[in-house]
């Protein structure tokens, strides 16, 4: 997961605090994949850009199993990309957060 992402691409996490460099952001993602019966449900509201710079946003909804119950947490999403001179697109930043 940290190979999509600039070598110091920056993740303010849903579920941490900011997760910087490829390293510590595989480390989260490792980490949010072992909740029981992990499910993402993603709504894109728009994307745009052009040139070298490209975005996303929009609201998703994280489910999982905790105790036997069943968990959904509303959130919303960020991603910017930027391409290397090879015009392969990284993410530069990427913020997520539970929805108010």
């Amino acid at each position: 997961m940290g190979k999509l992402y600039r070598r110091g691409g920056v993740l303010l996490a849903t579920f941490d605090s900011i997760v910087r460099g490829r390293d510590q952001i595989t480390g989260y993602f490792d980490g949010l994949s072992c909740l029981e019966d992990l499910q993402v449900d993603l709504d894109t509201w728009r994307a745009g850009g052009s040139g070298q710079m490209v975005w996303a946003t929009g609201l998703y909804t994280f489910s999982f199993t905790d105790d036997g119950e069943t968990v959904e947490v509303p959130a919303r999403y960020t991603y910017v990309w930027k391409a290397n001179r090879k015009g392969t697109y990284r993410i530069v930043t990427h913020h997520s957060s539970v929805a108010p």
